[in-house]
């Protein structure tokens, strides 16, 4: 079975299944509205809030011609009119956005900060009391909203951040910004400033929403807030894969690229976000359509079954843990880095977690290797002048003067508490695990490289130098980093093995492998699985029923509340690694 890009996952319950109504286009809707007019007998008010990406003077448009088709008269306002203007957002979310070109503070701020008071007042104000045509439409973020309440239909369409990311790399805009800026400029602003204010007032509206629309992929699809309920809480009962997303890089190999069937003119993949939880989507089926949805919406209606008890009581509804692969397969070394501990992560960015990470080598050429740790000679001094020589001059330098390289091999665990110098090298296929903060690379030596675009990529030595923990040299990283694998349980079918933790992670990593088959258990928390060896297993219910066939590379969420199951092997022996939060 080979690897899918593009996972469904359906809906089990027939029962569900039939009753869900996935409905495609804008034709039904504007139906809908007309019906509801003709109903009234009185001018209808449709709010029509959602994220910015959207394509929002396209369906504005689009519906208002299909009404007047019908012979209604039809009335668009935008709730961008009421926004501020740039230079005062600008000054407004300052403290935020900081003067850093990469990173700033994760705002925990209201969407209201957005708008003028006065003129988001004056703008609903004409749209509650619009008497002059059948239906009065308000389009955009904060749409709804308390002086909004009485109205006659909610309508929220919503884009995962990787539509927002490409709607940034066609020209896009950030919301309410008018000056153009490059795509790593735009990514900052929605990922500290834009993304929290919409997706924290998404998850405050969800509940008064009568329609949810998704615009994934340019698509229009439009489901009932119970149809929506139900299909989340179906999925998400039993095994469930995300919508993997890839990305190229300059540091990228091509064995990704092969498994996946990515596109011939990609010139490599770097990265392949299997469950990233604020980047990934996930994607529904029932009654022979599909519906996708950003992961968050699965942790907002069913996160305590879908992460435990356990995991609901530390982290809430957010998810803390990520895989993703790191392909260096034909391609060259990652940049040298580190990343941040959790009193740093939380005091300058605002996050609720560190990034502890792992590496495991699921392929690799002859002389891979893997960089990790100090080697002990080195000073602070030292390597501090050679990084600053190598930003500040361009001179470059060795990293294996510096940092301790050692050979990689398939199977093998590397741990990387936040703190510890490190980087994949070339021809490597890496499996990274780590706490679910994905974004705080703190890079140190790039080998004077640009990026893909032919721009420098930026070097962070003033953060990295701040957390750098230069104890963590070779003797200290081969007896705590590099551990040897404990056997946990063994059984007829095949054995369970930790690859190891440290005490800095919240998070153990075991790789089960599979002869036949293996029995394993949520046991109160949620597992996450890769098939990184063999032909790929079959995820099997407690009852026998088949929930899930994961091919080589492919990954899954196997939720709290699926219980007891079982992974069988498919066409011969297979390894599976598996990640869960430590008791």
């Amino acid at each position: 079975m080979p690897f899918d890009p593009r996972p469904v996952n359906w809906v089990k319950s027939p029962e569900i299944s039939e009753a869900i109504e996935i409905h495609r286009g804008y034709t039904g809707l504007a139906r809908l509205i007309g019906d509801i007019r003709r109903e009234k007998a009185a001018p209808v008010r449709v709010r029509c809030d959602g994220m910015w990406g959207v394509a929002w003077e396209e369906v504005a448009a689009t519906l208002l011609r299909l009404l007047k088709e019908a012979g209604w008269r039809a009335q668009a306002y935008f709730t961008t009119a009421a926004l501020r203007p740039e230079d005062e957002l600008r000054t407004h979310f300052a403290p935020w956005l900081t003067d850093n070109p990469v990173f700033g503070r994760v705002a925990e701020r209201p969407i209201t900060d957005y708008f003028q008071p006065e003129t988001y007042s004056e703008l609903v104000a004409a749209f509650m009391r619009d008497g002059s045509h059948d239906v009065a439409f308000l389009f955009g973020p904060y749409a709804v909203s308390p002086m909004t309440r009485s109205t006659d239909l909610t309508l929220y369409i919503d884009l995962p951040r990787e539509d927002v990311v490409a709607f940034h790399r066609q020209g896009g805009l950030n919301l309410g910004f008018e000056t153009p800026a490059p795509a790593e400029t735009k990514y900052k602003i929605a990922y500290y400033v834009e993304w929290p204010l919409l997706e924290r007032h998404k998850k405050q509206v969800l509940p008064e929403v009568d329609y949810y629309i998704s615009a994934h992929g340019g698509e229009f699809k439009w489901v009932s807030r119970k149809d929506l309920y139900e299909m989340v809480q179906d999925v998400s009962s039993r095994p469930f894969r995300c919508k993997p997303y890839f990305m190229p890089g300059v540091w990228g190999g091509q064995r990704i690229k092969q498994v996946a069937g990515l596109p011939s003119s990609w010139v490599n993949c770097a990265w392949d976000f299997e469950i990233v939880a604020p980047e990934n989507a996930v994607t529904l089926g029932a009654s022979g359509e599909t519906f996708t949805v950003p992961f968050h919406i699965f942790m907002w209606l069913n996160g305590p079954k879908i992460v435990g008890p356990l995991a609901t009581q530390y982290f809430g509804d957010y998810f803390p843990i990520r895989f993703n692969y790191l392909d260096t397969m034909d391609g060259t070394n990652l940049s040298l880095q580190v990343h941040p501990h959790s009193g740093y992560i939380h005091e300058r960015f605002n996050e609720p977690i560190a990034q502890d990470e792992t590496y495991y080598i699921v392929e690799n050429k002859p002389g891979a290797k893997v960089y990790l740790g100090l080697k002990e000679h080195v000073t602070r001094d030292a390597f501090c002048h050679v990084a600053i020589r190598a930003q500040q001059e361009q001179v470059p330098f060795d990293i294996e003067e510096y940092v301790a390289a050692w050979d990689s091999k398939v199977g093998d665990l590397y741990l990387i508490p936040a703190g510890t110098v490190h980087c994949s090298g070339k021809d490597n296929l890496v499996l990274e695990i780590s706490s679910t903060p994905y974004w705080y690379t703190f890079k140190i030596y790039d080998y004077l490289r640009p990026d893909l675009t032919g721009k420098p990529r930026p070097i962070n030595l003033e953060y990295a130098f701040d957390v750098i923990d230069f104890s963590r040299k070779t003797e200290w990283v081969r007896r705590h980093l590099i551990q040897t694998p404990r056997l946990v349980r063994k059984e007829p079918g095949g054995r369970e093995v930790h690859l190891g933790s440290t005490p800095f992670t919240f998070y153990g990593v075991n790789r089960l492998e599979i002869e036949t088959e293996m029995r394993d258990a949520t046991a109160g928390s949620f597992h996450i699985v890769t098939a990184v060896r063999g032909e790929g297993v079959d995820i099997v219910s407690e009852e026998g029923l088949l929930c899930l066939s994961l091919a080589y590379l492919e990954t899954a969420v196997i939720p709290e509340a699926f219980g007891a199951y079982r992974l069988v092997a498919k066409d011969g022996p297979a390894h599976v690694i598996k990640a869960f939060i430590k008791q």
